[in-house]
């Protein structure tokens, strides 16, 4: 079996998301390049991993953010496919941003929002927005989920295969209800 197939099937086999599927299995082929590796037995040494966590934080200029993916994407290739300790990594770390982050207006907000039309996209956008829920765990929301009385959201399943509730907007409740009532009648 080919090492990258073989990552993907032991990413799938511990129930990772099929986004970190992908972006771990990217980080790691693009290691696996910068290493020159033909053959598992080449990626042995584990010095490349500062090397190439240098390389980017360096030449390739990468936030910290996609660094730290990185690092733990070859991490997770080490402990769980190769069956290596990697130990403590010494490298040169990207900076992190010194930003402040930018906030809307609620007028702003209200004009973002309003931009997005159509059903049911604009409602999304706003459940999005007013619930603070990921687009993943709008996608999934079930009727069964809601619950007008209390106005809260049950988000079944969410980032780490979690459970939490998230208040609904009151202002969402008859735009919900019209929803709901077209689909099922």
């Amino acid at each position: 079996m080919k090492l990258m197939e073989e990552i993907v099937d032991k990413m799938k086999m511990l129930h990772l998301s099929r986004k970190t599927i992908k972006a771990y299995s990217a980080k790691i082929h693009e290691y696996v390049i910068f290493t020159g590796a033909k053959q598992r037995s080449d990626l042995s040494d584990i010095s490349k991993i500062e090397k190439y966590l240098t390389y980017l934080a360096t030449a390739r200029r990468v936030s910290a953010s996609s660094q730290n993916q990185a690092f733990y994407a070859v991490l997770f290739l080490y402990r769980a496919v190769l069956k290596i300790e990697v130990g403590n990594v010494q490298s040169l770390r990207a900076r992190e941003g010194k930003r402040l982050p930018a906030v809307l207006s609620k007028i702003d907000t209200a004009r973002v929002l309003n931009c997005v039309h159509g059903d049911p996209y604009h409602l999304i956008s706003q459940l999005l927005y007013g619930s603070g829920m990921r687009l993943s765990e709008v996608q999934q929301l079930r009727i069964k989920d809601i619950d007008f009385s209390n106005y809260v959201i049950m988000v079944r399943a969410g980032k780490g295969d979690k459970d939490r509730t998230v208040p609904l907007p009151r202002t969402l409740e008859k735009p919900l209800r019209d929803q709901i009532g077209c689909h099922h009648t």
